[in-house]
């Protein structure tokens, strides 16, 4: 399990990962059957993120999240405000202030890069991490 706010190291490389999202269709499920509140980020995952990070001076390899920095999101909501609490903090604590190769996450329902595949928004594709930092996608 990849805990909010902690760095791992595998092969070498680094990736911060931060699991976290607000339901926008909350309102149409069951808190504990289909929403928990669980879902949005405590005051301490944040913090133990930004901890996190400094250990390693804000500089990461790969950048694993569920939902977007604001950057993100206002490119793929340009006419909403689609801000909240784990976007804020994805911007202004990570996005930022971490130097880093890519930024991988999900939670949009869409396959799609931006920035020449700085980041990357994943719904059906698969991907392959090169390690010439390149991405290839493999679905079967």
């Amino acid at each position: 399990m990849l805990e909010r706010g902690e760095v791992f190291n595998i092969n070498n490389q680094t990736f911060f990962c931060f699991g976290a999202a607000r339901s926008v269709d909350k309102v149409y499920r069951k808190e504990g059957v289909s929403w928990w509140p669980e879902e949005q980020a405590s005051r301490e995952e944040y913090e133990n993120g930004v901890n996190n990070l400094e250990k390693y001076n804000f500089q990461i390899d790969y950048i694993l999240t569920h939902c977007a920095p604001n950057y993100l999101v206002d490119k793929l909501f340009p006419y909403e405000n689609q801000h909240d609490d784990t976007t804020n903090y994805l911007e202004k604590c990570v996005r930022q202030q971490v130097t880093f190769k890519r930024w991988f996450l999900a939670h949009y329902h869409v396959d799609r890069s931006y920035d020449n595949q700085k980041y990357n928004i994943l719904y059906n594709d698969i991907i392959e991490l090169l390690p010439d930092n390149t991405i290839k996608v493999v679905n079967n």
